[in-house]
């Protein structure tokens, strides 16, 4: 019985996965490690693109300051999910450059 209950305290509980509210659809998605909303495809960021679009439209249409400018969706190489970015694509030749 004892081993039993050595086991059961080593067991680590699962790790809890940090979500944020998404302004898509109000729902809380979980968050990467770079800190990043974590869309689960390029469908639902894409889509969370169009929002955030419309939005900032929205809000320079009425004169309100708005610093979000997101242009595009990416797969992220660390949580595997996709986020979105403010930075445009770069082209070849100012990577190689």
């Amino acid at each position: 019985m004892r081993n039993n209950i050595e086991n059961w305290e080593a067991i680590k509980p699962p790790k809890k996965t940090i979500r944020k509210r998404s302004n898509l659809n109000g729902h809380a998605l979980p968050v990467c490690e770079t800190g990043k909303l974590r869309y689960r495809d390029r469908t639902q960021a894409q889509d969370a693109l169009t929002v955030a679009k419309h939005r900032g439209a929205t809000a320079r249409e009425l004169g309100e300051d708005t610093r979000r400018n997101e242009c595009r969706a990416y797969a992220c190489p660390v949580c595997g999910g996709w986020h979105l970015t403010s930075q445009a694509r770069r082209s070849v030749e100012a990577v190689t450059l």
